[in-house]
């Protein structure tokens, strides 16, 4: 070898003593070489005279360090190819005899070099001049006597013949974050067989996960909601081959092992609605809730009431305003937390019950954080919830769900701080880790979460940042890709998009540029329904744009790659819009609570139902308890109740009963009991959203001073009512026949009654009330807009402020009229909304998605007719302000089992039940149910 490999030799054992850090091994004896070099390494400073002689080569070196500097000059200059001495540099002039490879650098058989060094005295006999050693290879143990400590060596350079012995062999530098274990570079925060140290073996089906031996844990479902044949992502700690169990579904599906901490699996035909766990090697993982739809996943609409099509229901709302709040879904409760009511950060968290039919009744007070804190983001991993950053904030907050009850306890502090303080930022799970993407920062961070829950030390993920800082961006993820659109940069708002993959340990690889926006967003909310990633508001700092209620979308496959570029959306759009907003998901729905540039209370809410019909009815296995007409239902947490109407036969004296049954999470009900044996007869109730029904008013009192309804149901925190008292409701005296059968709904502060009625007569006028909070008195009055077509027993909805009112006995068009008006103005009534395509007095409506839906009904004017309707019809929403040359509704034929009257329906889940009713004068306890598709 020639003169310039000689030179770089000592540069290569520098390098392998910097370039890893050793980890504690088992000692192992070292053997000294013949003609290559001793176990024992001599890296001390020899400065004494130069060997004259050939090289010492038969017996060890006995010293340990020689010195601060080293022996790497002292290189041989025969023609052989010599071996570099691994210690300090030697500041003595070059031997010319044959190098002492024995006394100053062995190979250690742990990892190429002696460990032990020669520090002892310095050699002061003269220089070698004898022939080179030619004994055996030196088998001895390693030297580990004494430092040198003696005067340096001052002989002659060796002149010897070279070193014949083989090349240095050692192994390459380890890589980052590695170290040695044995002759092996091996990381221990993920090595199985060396997991936190040295040896320490994960067993079975354990992964190694920051340096802790884990059993296989499911962490997250992306998405929690997904169609039949969708293909879904599970985050946590797997094996090599997993088996995922959907709720329902009559056997394991095979699941895609994307990686140790991330499965693919598509979602079975089969499955339904309820707990989804993952079995490794027979190993079960804790359960996560998972609901697969039987129709397919879009965005429709906002709106910012409730529907209300068989019974008046309050719109929920924030109970103080709030900006920059985080949000958590566990299932049967949505958490705001946090946040600014526009002068302070807010400590203070609200929850509101998620009920079987995707409402929610109004959030209420529900405990403190431990910090006030305003633009933070919030991450459910398994059953914790972790509270991470905000203004001014690097530290996190931890709070575990009740599995029984799905109540979110008490926060407490974690341990953890990020690397600095972040805000605006979004908190998400990827395989084992919690990721903090965005914010004011374009660095991202990354947490373990550990063995018993808490989030491990905080890191900056090398090479994956986001090009600019970008504040209140909207993230999400779609398949293996995260995305994150818009956002502030410091100095505007922005419309550029970036994109980053996800590989299968959870691990985010470099962002990089995509198509962008049309408009620059910030403080906006994203989200993938189906195929597709929605952007939805904000706000246009920069642009001139200001709150935006518009909302972008983008086309996505299924790992998550664009299959074109944003567009706004033509099919929705936000009622109020603007930044801020927290989004939460519940039944078919996706809300948007509180928000915008100066906070506010108000929600507003899309389905999440792209296609909008209906399957072929069938009958359902259960029925009431007894038969019953003119029957009202709504749901409360788990459950739904079918309250008022008539029970019994048709000559007998009716019994009033409250009846209910629970729903299970893909909205299969259950079977119906009777909960309440006192009278209610004919009661109408009013679902407020403080978690109180007031019940009434059952027949006219004309006489009367004042009459007040004290029957009232009261939701408990699991969802089951109870009666309580009242008054809460009251009507004027002498009112001639105020309120029994007909319809009633809630828009913005006022509650309506419109039609109906009560014993001989009819009442043709809308009545209205104004209220101010969930615990007034709703007293009302008779109000001066009067429904035109005289309308009796209507049935109809709510599409945002406008009330529509469909059909009904003795109307001017024989049952097919539509008249609609905008609450809470003083404007007319407008009689010209359209037609129905039939007849169609006592049906049920519903509005599912896009589309309002008429179901069964009669054909007659005149009360005791048994001309009853099989028949449905449908019509797309918005209905036309005005008459069209074209009815909008479309009849659906054959659409019930059987032909059916005053009965009552709702939408739960995957299914609409239509429930109870009457035929040819007899009343029904049967039910039927459709299923969405």
């Amino acid at each position: 070898m020639g003169t310039a490999t000689k030179h770089l030799r000592p540069v290569l054992a520098l390098t392998i003593l910097v370039g890893c850090t050793e980890f504690p091994a088992t000692p192992r004896d070292a053997m000294t070489l013949e003609g290559a070099v001793d176990s024992s390494l001599d890296a001390g400073a020899d400065s004494g005279p130069l060997d004259s002689e050939s090289s010492d080569l038969e017996a060890p070196d006995n010293g340990a360090v020689d010195g601060p500097i080293g022996d790497v000059s002292r290189i041989d200059v025969t023609p052989t190819e010599d071996i570099a001495d691994a210690g300090p540099g030697d500041l003595g002039p070059m031997d010319t005899a044959s190098t002492d490879v024995v006394a100053e650098a062995s190979v250690d058989a742990s990892i190429g070099m002696d460990a032990a060094v020669d520090a002892g005295p310095a050699d002061t006999g003269p220089a070698d001049t004898g022939p080179a050693d030619t004994g055996p290879a030196d088998t001895g143990p390693a030297d580990t006597g004494p430092a040198d400590t003696g005067p340096a060596d001052t002989g002659p350079a060796d002149t010897g013949p070279a070193d014949t012995g083989p090349a240095d062999t050692g192994p390459a530098p380890c890589l980052a974050g590695q170290g040695r274990c044995g002759v092996q570079c091996v990381d221990t925060t993920i090595d199985r067989a060396n997991c936190g140290a040295c040896g320490n073996e994960c067993v079975g089906v354990e992964s190694c996960v920051a340096g802790q031996c884990r059993t296989p844990t499911l962490a997250s479902i992306d998405p929690p909601i997904a169609a039949a044949d969708q293909t879904v992502v599970l985050n946590g700690i797997f094996g090599s081959s997993a088996n995922v169990f959907f709720p329902g579904a009559a056997g394991p599906v095979a699941a895609t092992v994307v990686g140790p901490g991330r499965l693919e699996a598509v979602v079975p035909r089969t499955a339904t609605g309820g707990d989804l766990y993952v079995a490794v090697s027979g190993v079960q993982t804790n359960r996560l809730p998972f609901r697969r739809t039987t129709f397919g996943l879009g965005l429709q609409t906002f709106r910012r009431e409730y529907e209300q099509t068989g019974t008046a229901r309050e719109m929920t709302a924030l109970a103080a305003a709030r900006t920059r709040a985080a949000s958590v879904h566990t299932d049967r409760w949505v958490y705001v937390l946090g946040g600014s009511d526009g002068s302070t950060s807010l400590n203070t968290i609200e929850r509101a019950m998620v009920n079987a039919d995707g409402t929610l009744f109004g959030f209420a007070a529900a405990g403190t954080l431990g910090e006030h804190r305003e633009a933070a983001s919030a991450v459910r991993v398994g059953n914790r919830v972790y509270l991470i950053g905000g203004v001014g904030a690097d530290s996190h907050e931890v709070a575990t769900i009740d599995a029984t009850t799905g109540l979110l306890g008490p926060f407490s502090a974690g341990t953890s701080r990020l690397r600095a303080p972040r805000h605006g930022h979004t908190a998400i799970a990827l395989g084992p880790w919690v990721y903090v993407v965005g914010g004011n920062r374009a660095t991202v961070e990354r947490a373990a979460v550990l063995a018993d829950g808490s989030l491990g030390r905080f890191d900056e993920v090398v090479g994956v940042a986001t090009s600019v800082a970008r504040e209140f961006g909207a993230v999400a993820v779609a398949g293996r890709t995260l995305y994150i659109a818009g956002g502030h940069s410091g100095a505007s708002s922005l419309a550029s998009v970036e994109s980053a993959s996800i590989d299968g340990s959870g691990t985010l690889g470099a962002f990089r540029s995509v198509a962008g926006m049309t408009t620059r967003r910030e403080g906006a909310r994203a989200l993938v329904s189906g195929s597709t990633l929605y952007v939805l508001g904000g706000l246009d700092a920069s642009g001139g744009g200001g709150e935006l209620r518009t909302i972008e979308r983008l086309g996505v496959d299924s790992v998550g790659a664009p299959t074109g570029a944003f567009e706004v959306s033509i099919d929705a759009s936000l009622q109020e819009g603007g930044p801020g907003a927290t989004l939460a998901l519940a039944g078919n729905h996706v809300y948007l609570v509180g928000g915008g540039a100066t906070p506010r209370s108000t929600a507003e809410r899309a389905s999440l139902d792209r296609t909008s019909d209906l399957s072929m009815v069938e009958p359902y296995a259960v029925s009431l308890p007894m038969a019953v007409n003119y029957p009202y239902i709504f749901a409360a947490g788990r459950f739904v109740y079918v309250v008022g109407g008539q029970v019994g036969l048709p000559t007998g004296s009716p019994t009033h009963r409250i009846m209910k049954a629970a729903v299970e999470i893909d909205g299969t009900l259950g079977s119906f009991s009777s909960v309440a044996p006192e009278q209610y007869p004919d009661y109408m109730p009013f679902v407020r959203r403080n978690m109180r029904v007031p019940l009434g008013p059952s027949t006219p009192n004309n006489a009367c001073t004042v009459q007040d309804v004290s029957t009232v149901l009261t939701i408990n925190d699991v969802g089951n009512a109870f009666e309580g008292g009242g008054p809460y409701l009251s009507f004027p005296c002498g009112d001639s026949c105020p309120t029994t059968r007909a319809l009633s709904v809630f828009v913005g502060p006022r509650a309506y009654i419109l039609g109906g009625v009560a014993g001989t007569c009819s009442d043709f006028r809308l009545r209205d009330t104004v209220y101010s909070a969930p615990s007034s008195t709703m007293v009302f009055a008779a109000a001066s807009q009067v429904l035109g077509l005289g309308q009796i027993r209507p049935t109809g909805f709510v599409d945002n402020e406008t009330v529509y009112v469909l059909g009904g006995w003795e109307d001017q068009l024989g049952g097919r009229g539509i008249q609609r008006f905008r609450a809470g103005t003083t404007d007319p009534i407008t009689a010209t909304a359209g037609v129905l395509d039939a007849a169609r007095v006592r049906g049920s409506v519903e509005v599912i998605g896009a589309r309002v839906y008429v179901l069964g009904g009669a054909i007659d004017r005149l009360p005791g007719s048994t001309e009853e309707l099989a028949s449905c019809t449908r019509a797309p929403l918005p209905l036309p302000a005005s008459a069209p040359v074209t009815p909008p509704f479309t009849p659906i034929a054959s659409c019930l089992m059987a032909p059916r009257r005053d009965h009552a329906s709702i939408t739960l889940g995957n299914y609409v039940y239509v429930v109870g009713g009457s035929r040819s004068g007899s009343k029904l306890s049967s039910i039927e149910r459709f299923t969405l598709q």
